[in-house]
């Protein structure tokens, strides 16, 4: 069997070093005497210059800790790189023709690189957001067959996604409840938000196989559950003080932006409006100022989504009146419309989770998926799973 292919997990955040400084020149005799001044200021601004270069080149390490905000690369196709290399190119980055996304480890990779040594960068995350999203796409790996050399069956490697997904919701809810976010440090509040840039990451990269499972129902499901996640968290921040133009929290607009681009992709699946939330994410930071930005193509997103939010409003006084009540405590029934559609007015992560956790769980194993089981930690990988009877 060849041998796995490494994983980004793997990569060395201190693989690589700042060149060195050069040596200043020593001169010859004759000049010595006229230049003993000059090679001291000389040698110093040369050290200096290196110093500068070293931090700007170098990368967060490995035991920095968690709230650590870092660079990560930006997501570019061939139809957007202009747009790109026109912003990075004002901010002295690197384009995305020149530029190599590898986890960290090439001088071309923006990722791991402190943030704070590259301020007109914008595309910053915390450290632990960025390893939690490393983690899942880890954990997804080890549930593709295909890098197994195996076959089990066509949606093997979906339902695997599947799992990586339901278990991210696990732990975000270990960290929603109890919500100490709510009222402890700002320490708290960061690992809260963790949680969420690292599913922003995760659910903007390969979902393909998953968002193609003959079980369309649990996709659009899951779908709406992220987007009780984000407005959940949305409203601790907004308790906080934190949900604002200006605030402690960096990269609010660009994992918004992510959330959105990734609600974007489930309207196949969601027939009951399951992925709503994208309208009522863009109201309430219209409402707070907080710009939602970070992709060339948001833009023409955004002023959709405002278009739909006019036509919006209540029908009826009575059904104004149902959806504020609602609010109050939330029911299934009381953000549904007529028809059975969810409308968004209200919700609960910790009512609807508990909820999930009953239908929707899965488990995978060789035979095939395992539906309606409780949703719990991480139980098969397909390396330590047994053959197929």
């Amino acid at each position: 069997m060849p041998r796995a292919k490494r994983t980004l997990a793997e990569a060395d955040a201190n693989a690589e070093t700042a060149p060195a400084a050069k040596r200043p020149s020593t001169g010859g005799k004759a000049g010595g005497k006229e230049n003993s001044t000059s090679k001291p200021q000389k040698a110093a601004k040369q050290k200096k210059k290196a110093k500068v270069t070293q931090k700007k080149d170098s990368r967060v390490p490995k035991n920095a800790d968690g709230g650590t905000w870092i660079c990560i690369c930006r997501p570019h196709d061939n139809d957007s790189e202009e747009e790109y290399d026109d912003v990075e190119r004002e901010n002295n980055t690197p384009s995305p023709e020149k530029t190599v996304c590898d986890g960290g480890r090439g001088p071309r990779c923006m990722c791991r690189r402190p943030a704070d040594s590259h301020p007109q960068y914008d595309w910053v995350m915390t450290k632990r957001g960025f390893e939690l999203a490393l983690h899942w796409m880890a954990e997804r790996e080890k549930r593709t067959q295909d890098n197994f050399e195996l076959h089990v069956f066509n949606d093997f490697n979906g339902y695997g996604t599947q799992e990586v997904l339901e278990n991210m919701l696990v732990a975000f809810d270990e960290v929603m409840n109890p919500p100490i976010a709510a009222t402890g440090p700002l320490d708290m509040v960061l690992r809260l938000w963790a949680q969420v840039e690292g599913m922003s990451l995760f659910l903007n990269d390969d979902l393909m196989e998953y968002n193609m499972l003959d079980d369309s129902a649990s996709v659009a499901r899951f779908a709406e559950m992220v987007g009780v996640a984000i407005l959940a968290t949305i409203e601790l921040l907004i308790a906080r003080g934190l949900f604002a133009k200006k605030s402690n929290i960096r990269n609010i607009g660009l994992i918004l932006c992510r959330f959105i681009e990734f609600g974007q992709t489930q309207d196949d699946a969601s027939s009951m409006n399951e992925d709503g939330w994208v309208n009522r994410i863009v109201q309430v930071a219209d409402k707070h100022a907080v710009a939602i930005e970070g992709t060339p193509d948001i833009e023409k997103t955004l002023e959709s989504i405002r278009a739909d939010l006019e036509d919006e409003e209540p029908s009826s006084k009575a059904e104004a009146a149902r959806y504020a009540k609602a609010k109050k405590k939330w029911t299934h029934k009381g953000d549904r419309d007529d028809e059975g559609s969810r409308v968004w007015r209200s919700w609960d992560w910790t009512v609807e989770f508990k909820a999930f956790k009953k239908e929707r769980g899965v488990k995978v194993s060789p035979n095939g998926p395992v539906q309606g089981q409780m949703v719990s930690p991480f139980v098969v990988d397909i390396a330590d799973a047994p053959s197929p009877s």
